[in-house]
């Protein structure tokens, strides 16, 4: 039972966004090994929250990873620019943005 939430909350990790390549998931794998050794040696009720503790992050991860999912599906405009994010709401609506006049330049 605890080595699946291990590994679960492992996995939960690296598809959380840390860079496989970069190696950067290895410190909070690692806070999580501790915490999981911790738990083994400590008595029954500690161990009983430190394993739903866990089991909450695993949950949060695994929620958050869904929910930037869902948002880059049906919110395109998520990650746009504060310009580009007016441009395409104009567009939307059937707009076009109108040129910006540069005053400082005599035509």
């Amino acid at each position: 039972m605890e080595t699946t939430r291990y590994r679960g909350l492992l996995r939960e990790l690296r598809k959380s966004g840390y860079s496989a390549s970069a190696r950067r998931w290895i410190v909070p794998a690692t806070s999580v090994r501790i915490v999981f050794d911790a738990a083994r040696a400590a008595d029954s009720s500690r161990k009983e929250h430190i394993m739903r503790t866990l089991e909450s992050a695993h949950t949060f991860l695994k929620a958050q990873r869904e929910h930037q999912g869902l948002l880059a599906r049906y919110n395109p405009l998520h990650d746009l620019t504060s310009e580009e994010h007016l441009k395409a709401t104009a567009n939307r609506v059937g707009l076009n943005m109108p040129l910006d006049v540069d005053l400082t330049k005599p035509s």
